[in-house]
């Protein structure tokens, strides 16, 4: 099958891989439809990731269809999926606690020896340890859509809910795809103005159209602006 092969600092190929197998009961192969560059893939293409071995298949924001399963996995063959991107037991102490970052034998896909030296899912197929927890069923969802929960939209979450408040105000630096997702979770979980400070006129607009106060800091100071509209007290959290 073809697959993105990490070869080293700024040296990826597509090119003809061995196809996955099953190795334990709990793991599924999925056949990808659709999968996505992450920046911290960016982070490995420039060689700041150690223990990517030349060879490792790269990729971590997937979704795709079942195709072969263990067992012990839940899911229909032909089921649609999407991927996390971190791999999770479900059974060891950090996964009951729901620490599932902390999973004893997890890891993150295509991301090297440290994070489980798994293969990533930039790939024609893919296999996917522990795939009872780490698979979630999309039905007939656009994989557009559906891939963006794996991995983009729960680091916004991760970096909004625990901190917020309903009525709390919030600045978002940035207006990335992160960015707007953080933005969106705030709006959903009741946060009070929401300022969405970024340089290009392209996303300020997408900001605006979520309901986000647009600030452009080559027009004018963000912080200057923040404050005049708080009464010099600033946001309640700032999400950067």
């Amino acid at each position: 099958m073809k697959a993105l092969v990490y070869h080293g600092p700024f040296q990826v190929a597509v090119e003809e891989v061995p196809e996955p197998k099953l190795e334990a009961e709990t793991d599924a192969i999925v056949q990808v439809e659709l999968a996505a560059i992450c920046g911290s893939d960016l982070h490995i293409y420039h060689g700041k990731i150690a223990g990517v071995l030349p060879g490792t298949v790269l990729g971590h924001e997937f979704v795709g269809r079942i195709v072969e399963k263990g067992p012990l996995v839940p899911f229909p063959l032909g089921e649609r999926v999407v991927g996390s991107f971190q791999v999770a037991c479900g059974d060891c102490p950090a996964c009951r606690k729901g620490q599932y970052f902390a999973c004893l034998k997890g890891g993150v896909f295509g991301f090297g020896l440290a994070l489980g030296n798994l293969q990533g899912a930039q790939a024609e197929r893919v296999r996917v340890p522990f795939a009872r927890q780490s698979l979630f069923a999309i039905g007939d969802l656009p994989a557009e859509e559906a891939i963006l929960a794996g991995d983009i939209l729960t680091t916004a979450y991760g970096g909004v809910r625990p901190f917020l408040s309903p009525g709390m105000s919030v600045a978002v630096v940035g207006s990335g795809p992160v960015g707007l997702m953080a933005q969106m979770v705030a709006h959903a979980l009741g946060a009070g103005q929401v300022y969405a400070i970024d340089p290009e006129e392209t996303r300020l607009e997408k900001a605006a159209a979520l309901g986000s106060l647009p600030v452009n800091p080559k027009a004018e100071d963000p912080v200057a602006r923040v404050r005049k509209e708080t009464q010099g007290l600033g946001v309640d959290l700032v999400v950067a």
